[in-house]
């Protein structure tokens, strides 16, 4: 489980990565889409690392105490 959610993650950094190079070049119209892409994909990131966290706490219960620390 671990594997395929830290393979979403990394899959969405490297989509956001796409569109903030695409913005670089792009016309204003197309920048404007392109910031709502961002965004949208920015929460998808925080939500994904959340269920990293989550799966992380099941598997490795040392994990919670250094997350507190």
């Amino acid at each position: 489980v671990m594997r395929r959610v830290v393979s979403t993650f990394h899959s969405l950094q490297r989509t956001l990565q796409q569109y903030q190079n695409r913005v670089k070049a792009a016309s204003e119209d197309e920048r404007e889409d392109l910031m709502d892409l961002i965004r949208v994909t920015e929460v998808k990131i925080e939500r994904q690392a959340r269920r990293i966290v989550e799966e992380a706490v099941k598997i490795y219960p040392a994990y919670n105490r250094v997350v507190e620390a």
